[in-house]
């Protein structure tokens, strides 16, 4: 008999449907998966909640042994994105057939022994360091840690390039409290591989106070929209910090190469205390980095939603509404674009529930409604997420004036 049917005997097969979710991060469980047709896709989850591909699977590879060997929570999210059929192998089973074939044991030990060499590269790779030179770019290459914080020679050139085209100047600066929420961090850039250094928040210090309905944290005498986005100072490459966990070194002459008009007109660099130019000058980089990278528009509505709250909070009306505007579009295209994006429930809920809230700010009722039963899950998704699309529900039928 076969290897593959002496494990068929002692095993369950399992099949998924085309975009059905085999476990989650997360989740109990005590066996394994050995595909025998279809593909599936392996993802983590990143502090900022959102969803990062690691590899795919196809027929004859493996997944789940983690919990298998170590009876841990599942350190990944496994989803098929082909009609997927698998065998499921406890790890009582497994063990009796290990017996019974040792030779399946040797093409599991090298299967792990071929990752954790790969990820051995990827370490190698990671202290080298890219290996491409960033062109110099004089506004750039002048920066030192006495240079003034952000310079451009004409700010109006970068209008339509960078920034938006009503986007002003804006007078403030991070207060002196800022000091005892946050910590310098080492970082080194994804892109470039330069190393750096910047403040960030330092979350166990932060007391919440509340959170809007949009989800808006409010804390304490601390305000994280400051300190959400990091910049390297060599490429410009900007984005939140889970993103700068994520080794794209092979990126860096193609995104280079697209910075590069931004660093000839643009000096950039963080400043203490920091200043409120600053901080939209980082989102717009991030917003520009989003773009150059081709990333999809999740990361961009979450940077256009937020750069609304900056701009409502520095009392720009005008650029508010357009940021609101940039927002609904892009929230909406995450949700209902030609190329949709792969969201868990929590994600799809909680992308729902912000378009509504995006769509009461148009005072456009009928749509914020179907968007919050849209994010309403019968039997499943986050209860928390139900209870706050009910309640909104309500709110607009009975309650708005």
């Amino acid at each position: 008999m076969s290897d593959l049917s002496k494990l068929k005997n002692i095993s369950n097969v399992r099949t998924f449907k085309e975009n059905e979710y085999i476990f989650h991060e997360g989740d109990t469980g005590n066996d394994m998966y050995i595909l025998l047709s279809g593909r599936v896709s392996i993802f983590i989850k990143s502090k900022d909640n959102l969803q990062i591909k690691l590899c795919d699977i196809s027929a004859g590879g493996f997944f789940g042994e983690m919990s298998l060997l170590e009876g841990e929570p599942r350190t990944a999210t496994a989803l098929a994105i082909e009609n997927t059929v698998a065998l499921s192998v406890n790890k009582d089973n497994f063990e009796a057939f290990i017996i019974e074939q040792p030779s399946m044991a040797f093409k599991l030990l090298k299967g792990l022994s071929s990752r954790i060499r790969a990820l051995d590269e990827e370490l190698s790779s990671l202290k080298k360091g890219c290996q491409y030179v960033i062109p110099p770019i004089d506004s750039a290459d002048a920066l030192s840690d006495s240079t003034p914080c952000i310079s451009a020679a004409n700010p109006e050139d970068l209008k339509g390039v960078l920034y938006h085209a009503e986007h002003g100047t804006y007078e403030g600066e991070s207060p002196d409290t800022d000091s005892l929420y946050i910590y310098d961090k080492k970082i080194a850039c994804p892109i470039c591989g330069k190393e750096f250094e910047l403040p960030v928040a330092s979350q166990h210090k932060l007391r919440l106070s509340s959170i809007d309905f949009d989800f808006r944290h409010r804390y304490e005498e601390f305000e994280p929209l400051w300190y959400n986005i990091l910049v390297c100072p060599g490429c410009y490459f900007a984005g939140y910090s889970h993103e700068f966990d994520i080794h794209m070194d092979n990126l860096c002459k193609t995104f280079t190469e697209k910075t590069a008009p931004i660093r000839k007109k643009l000096a950039f660099k963080y400043s203490r205390p920091r200043k409120l130019d600053e901080v939209f000058t980082a989102y717009y980089l991030a917003l520009y980095s989003a773009k150059a990278m081709n990333v999809g528009p999740l990361k961009s509505a979450r940077i256009w939603l937020q750069l609304s709250w900056l701009y409502k909070d520095a009392g720009d009306e005008k650029m508010y509404a357009v940021a609101t505007d940039q927002a609904l579009e892009h929230y909406y295209n995450v949700l209902y674009g030609s190329s949709l994006t792969r969201l868990t429930d929590e994600q799809d809920q909680q992308c729902c529930l912000i378009l509504g809230e995006l769509y009461l700010l148009k005072n456009d009722r009928n749509q914020a409604v179907r968007q919050f039963h849209a994010a309403i899950r019968r039997g499943g998704g986050n209860a928390l997420y139900n209870k706050q699309a009910q309640d909104r529900i309500y709110y607009v039928k009975h309650e708005m004036k």
